[in-house]
């Protein structure tokens, strides 16, 4: 499944997580809100080696390692730890093409974030809406 090299979930997706809380149950949909824009930059990132290798890899992840897709945002450090033990060496270039679809979904750029890792990268842009919610 190939995704458009626009951003997937378009410019709502980024208003949403925009927006400042005006409770708890906005501050958790505007969680979810950003990790459903994660999750589709991992997917989009995935897709960039193959048709079929985000679907495999997904399938892969559940059944082996018990990591859903809906916990990859939760969990990136086991995430990354899982597809290194499934791909080796070639983990950190498809850590990279998650990191560049992220950053795209974000409409960030790479180079502005200070940590260099895809879960690091996670972290800091919770980080970055929790003190935007402040």
């Amino acid at each position: 499944m190939q995704l458009p090299s626009q951003t997937r979930l378009g410019r709502s997706a980024i208003t949403i997580l925009e927006r400042k809380p005006s409770s708890d149950s906005s501050c958790n949909s505007q969680t979810q809100g950003l990790e459903d824009v994660l999750l589709a930059a991992v997917e989009h990132g995935l897709s960039l080696i193959g048709k079929d290798f985000a679907q495999v890899t997904f399938y892969n992840l559940d059944t082996r390692y018990s990591l859903g897709k809906p916990e990859i945002p939760r969990k990136p450090e086991r995430f990354i730890q899982a597809l290194h033990e499934m791909f080796g060496d070639g983990a950190q270039i498809i850590e990279m093409f998650i990191k560049r679809a992220i950053c795209r979904e974000m409409g960030l750029n790479p180079n502005t974030l200070k940590r260099p890792g895809m879960p690091r990268c996670v972290k800091e842009l919770f980080s970055r809406k929790e003190a935007d919610d402040e």
